[in-house]
């Protein structure tokens, strides 16, 4: 991750917060999910970083919710 942020330095903003992984990223190695960021991976690894794909507000939500008609 650390070589990750390096290359790329924005995406650290979106994957870090508090010193820790955002509690909205998932993140998997060879599709088991890990958490242990010091893990190292080697070549033929998989690694997978998954963002949010929910959540927010919308001016549909209170429809989403049952709310109103």
């Amino acid at each position: 991750m650390s070589d990750l942020v390096r290359q790329h330095p924005p995406i650290g903003d979106l994957l870090f917060k508090g010193g820790g992984l955002a509690p909205h990223i998932v993140i998997t190695l060879n599709g088991q999910n890990s958490i242990n960021l010091e893990t190292s991976v080697t070549e033929g690894d998989v690694l997978a970083i998954f963002p949010p794909i929910a959540g927010g507000d919308s001016p549909r939500a209170p429809l989403l919710k049952g709310e109103g008609n």
